[in-house]
């Protein structure tokens, strides 16, 4: 009988190396930190390099090319955990508004923002990440709206998707039209009126007690 013994190697083999993950984590870091300068000068490998401490060799060897770096390091920012809907259309809005404003007013997000549409007019890829980061945004959106549809909170004729663009807009032109923070409390006022503009006579009533609940918090 052939006895194969089982090695170390072999015992791990199909498991992620931890050292290359935390390479991964520093190069994806450094690149998330240099984006964020908006100087697209500033981006390069031999900063990443730089920023990161891994040599630009490994770099290369994992990412030949380097734009495929920078999306992996966008999406990374862009899969960050959001509050999921929990069914009550009022209170799902004001997440909503509370997730996307603390994304716009990260310093971090927003600059990568900026960075991707200062890079949109010169590169189909970068305007393609531009794109699907927007539409990610809007799908969590219509989310809600399609939810409230099915608990009788929003009306049936309603176009999720236009909800959830009027929803998002006015957070999107304060940030990146007015270069001003979003004051949350004052974006928050936007769920009575989205309610009356696209809710059921019942989410009009849900809002009117999600709006007490709130005075009573505040």
């Amino acid at each position: 009988m052939v006895v194969t013994r089982i090695t170390p190697a072999r015992r791990l083999a199909g498991r992620p190396d931890p050292r290359v993950e935390q390479t991964r984590q520093l190069v994806v870091a450094a690149t998330l930190q240099l984006m964020a300068e908006h100087d697209s000068g500033a981006l390069t490998v031999e900063r990443i390099a730089e920023r990161s401490g891994v040599a630009r060799s490994t770099i290369y060897r994992r990412w030949p090319d380097p734009a495929r770096l920078y999306f992996e390091a966008f999406r990374q920012l862009r899969s960050q955990r959001l509050s999921d809907p929990a069914g009550d259309t009022p209170a799902d809005i004001a997440t909503q508004i509370r997730d996307n404003a603390a994304r716009l007013n990260d310093p971090t997000y927003f600059s990568i923002i900026v960075f991707l549409l200062a890079h949109a007019g010169r590169s189909e890829a970068y305007a393609q990440a531009h794109l699907e980061l927007f539409q990610s945004d809007a799908a969590r959106g219509a989310l809600v709206f399609r939810m409230g549809i099915e608990s009788g909170m929003i009306r049936r004729d309603v176009d999720v998707w236009d909800a959830a663009n009027t929803m998002r807009a006015p957070l999107v032109y304060t940030r990146l039209a007015k270069h001003e923070p979003i004051d949350v409390v004052a974006a928050l006022g936007a769920v009575p009126r989205l309610m009356d503009a696209f809710g059921t006579s019942r989410g009009r009533a849900a809002a009117e007690l999600w709006q007490a609940a709130e005075a009573v918090r505040a």
